[in-house]
């Protein structure tokens, strides 16, 4: 609404602007409070007792708040990395904005995929804590990644590869310039690159956590902080934006592997053959699959709207028909696992009865 007025806003802008304001401001808070509002339903049928009963003393009160400490430290040494980063992208280039943008489609998918597994996984594991159960932990925790690498490997590499489809499809419309377009595609691309790390490095810290260890999870958070500031300086000068991406990106991938290597050293945490071997067989299939999807996207060349987001609907689909394949050809066990889950055809059943 404010943008057909005044063009790209500036904080003055917003602050002149009651409308313009309250939009800005609200939004965000409306988006959290639709959250918390859809969780009501599911928290009445589950008959939980809410009551509001202070005890401070508590013991879980004391001990939530000693592990938090960690916690905010974490927090903390994740914004100062990012407004490093963001200082390094040079204010008003618009590198800012490209990178701002090309996270939020990065996050797409992990938001999808590997917080999906998290969410699902993570109460396993601290039932396997709490019962002492090693091996169990072991089973699930590999299971996790598993999951993770068969998710991400895939998308990382659809993500690469069409990350300028995806930006002009949805993106270049109005006053977002074709050079917006192309500066936000190659942030999206190096951000991509990191995002099986990224999602493997949030699921591991999940380990931690389940073993009320948050002082762990901050130290590796510093360290990954440091290489990311290190990387995006190393980078920024030569690649720009990309650069910054693939800071992030590289970061991520050391450190998803730390965090892997001492989970395991801790608490035995991590079945290694059975991690190596889905992670050749998911990297082989997603090469395929990439090449697929860059074939049909060269072959293409889309240039109108509506034929650019065809050419997106092909390319996905080719490669999820070519990556699914690719994992029956390779003998990927949970592909074997999700076909027990499918609903039997009526004929088998009445076979059976």
């Amino acid at each position: 609404i404010p943008f057909g007025r005044l063009g790209t806003p500036k904080l003055q802008d917003i602050f002149n602007d009651p409308k313009f304001f309250w939009l800005f401001t609200m939004s965000a808070t409306g988006g959290v409070m639709a959250m918390g509002l859809v969780l009501i339903p599911a928290i009445r049928r589950a008959e939980i007792p809410f009551r509001f009963r202070p005890n401070f003393g508590h013991p879980a009160v004391r001990t939530m708040v000693s592990l938090s400490t960690w916690t905010f430290g974490y927090v903390v040494t994740n914004q100062i990395a990012l407004i490093v980063v963001k200082n390094l992208s040079r204010p008003g280039s618009g590198n800012q904005d490209a990178y701002s943008k090309a996270y939020t489609f990065f996050l797409l998918p992990h938001g999808l995929l590997a917080i999906s597994i998290a969410t699902t996984f993570v109460p396993e594991l601290v039932r396997r804590v709490r019962s002492a159960d090693t091996a169990g932990f072991r089973q699930w925790t590999t299971s996790g990644v598993r999951w993770i690498l068969i998710l991400t490997v895939p998308s990382s590499v659809a993500m690469v590869v069409l990350s300028r489809p995806i930006i002009v499809t949805l993106l270049e419309h109005g006053h977002f310039s074709s050079y917006a377009s192309a500066n936000t595609a190659r942030a999206l691309a190096g951000l991509s690159i990191g995002l099986v790390g990224f999602s493997i490095y949030i699921f591991a810290l999940r380990g931690f956590y389940a073993h009320e260890d948050t002082k762990t999870p901050f130290l590796i958070n510093l360290f990954e902080n440091f290489l990311n500031v290190v990387f995006a300086v190393a980078l920024v000068g030569r690649h720009g934006v990309f650069g910054l991406g693939l800071a992030f990106g590289l970061a991520y991938m050391i450190s998803s592997v730390l965090v892997l290597w001492l989970l395991h050293t801790r608490h035995g945490a991590i079945d290694w053959p059975r991690l190596l071997s889905i992670t050749w067989k998911t990297v082989t299939v997603s090469a395929c699959m990439g090449l697929v999807v860059w074939s049909i996207q060269y072959a293409l060349q889309a240039r109108s709207g509506f034929t650019q987001l065809a050419e997106l609907f092909l390319c996905i689909g080719a490669g999820i028909i070519t990556y699914v394949v690719g994992l029956y050809v390779v003998r990927v066990p949970e592909m074997h696992d999700l076909r027990s889950l499918l609903p039997r055809r009526s004929s088998d059943v009445g076979a059976e009865l």
